[in-house]
């Protein structure tokens, strides 16, 4: 496709709260991304330039989101 990447993000009994929500938000808001919900109320994270892989999984990690 057009080189993009996805960052599926599994969210126990969908709810994501405190740093891990903090972190979550920073990471939508700075790279702009957009985001889908899946029909288990888990989050996918898309149109992440490659770029930005490593410092969004970064960031993701140390929040315990990955």
């Amino acid at each position: 496709g057009d080189g993009a990447l996805f960052c599926g993000l599994h969210v126990d009994n969908g709810r994501i709260k405190g740093t891990m929500k903090k972190a979550l938000r920073e990471v939508i808001e700075k790279y702009n991304l957009s985001v889908r919900l899946t029909p288990n109320q888990n989050i996918i994270l898309c149109d992440i330039r490659r770029a930005w892989k490593r410092p969004i999984t970064t960031t993701l990690a140390q929040a315990g989101l990955l």
